[in-house]
């Protein structure tokens, strides 16, 4: 469980001063500090809280789950009824059926260096693996592993 956080009035009105409400989706947008995942950042007893946990904590203070969903899937939205409380595997399920999560193949992963076409490329080039790495900026091992269709297996 996590320890539990002490949200006043005063720290609830701070935090709602920096509100604008979206009338098309109805979140309530805060627009104070941030974390770089999007999700506002609030100082309550001197540490810094996620601004949807305070305003969760507010509306249901019996509560305190291990995770505060967004069910709208904006991060800076604080809105109450947007909220909900439930654990990783509820959290990682909402981001899946939103199609926000999960595994990307190829390109669309952020970490990916190559493109479909640089795969079907090094799939037909008669050069050698060490000429195609330099070439691409992997390694050859990387090249192997897409000859032999163990890496970029969609394609």
């Amino acid at each position: 469980m996590r320890k539990p956080i002490n949200v006043t009035e005063p720290v609830y009105q701070r935090m709602l001063a920096k509100v604008q409400i979206d009338e098309a989706t109805g979140c309530w947008v805060f627009h104070g500090k941030r974390y770089r995942d999007g999700y506002g950042m609030v100082s309550v007893d001197k540490r810094w809280c996620r601004a949807h946990r305070i305003s969760f904590h507010f509306h249901n203070k019996d509560e305190n789950p291990l995770v505060v969903r967004h069910l709208c899937h904006n991060p800076p939205c604080i809105n109450p009824a947007h909220l909900a409380g439930g654990t990783q595997k509820d959290n990682a399920r909402d981001r899946m059926e939103a199609g926000r999560g999960g595994y990307l193949k190829g390109a669309h992963n952020g970490r990916a260096v190559l493109t479909e076409a640089d795969v079907l490329f090094i799939r037909s080039s008669p050069e050698n693996g060490a000429a195609l790495a330099r070439r691409f900026g992997v390694t050859r091992t990387a090249i192997c592993s897409i000859r032999r269709r163990k890496a970029w297996t969609h394609i």
